[in-house]
């Protein structure tokens, strides 16, 4: 296996571990990290090697998984010292495809504008779920779209 042909994981909480321990099922090259490294020790008694920060962690995996539960988390994790972006990719070529799972889409907002980053259909979807639930169609949970989207149950 080359140097970045593994996978990273940074967030060994519940979710974190049942994507890692997966992934490690699976047969893939995983390298994990959690600021606790109690969280990550159920991982690396399954096979996947310990770092010392998301920056390590991302230096040598071609794919990175953020399994996270805040915006201010994932900004800390990607952005801050020792974060993904010093350890990730230089050339940031297109890797696979990821997909997220936000609750608040209002936290991604923050998170976009304090990055610089467009994230138009975020917009639309966090003004959407707001007509919804001001229309009674929806709790106040952006899965809220899901179900309106869905249509009616027979």
């Amino acid at each position: 296996m080359s140097v970045r042909e593994g996978i990273s994981l940074s967030g060994c909480g519940t979710m974190g571990q049942a994507i890692g321990g997966r992934l490690l099922a699976c047969g893939h090259a995983l390298t994990v990290f959690d600021p606790n490294a109690a969280h990550a020790e159920p991982l690396a008694a399954m096979g996947a090697r310990m770092a010392g920060s998301s920056a390590e962690a991302a230096s040598s995996a071609r794919f990175h998984v953020l399994s996270l539960n805040s915006a201010r988390i994932v900004e800390q994790a990607v952005f801050g010292p020792k974060g993904l972006c010093e350890g990730a990719r230089e050339d940031f070529s297109p890797t696979g495809r990821i997909d997220n799972m936000v609750k608040d889409l209002s936290a991604v907002q923050d998170l976009a504008r304090s990055t610089g980053t467009a994230m138009p259909l975020t917009g639309l979807c966090c003004e959407i779920h707001r007509l919804l639930v001001s229309a009674g169609l929806g709790p106040a949970d952006n899965a809220a779209l899901i179900s309106f989207y869905d249509g009616p149950r027979n």
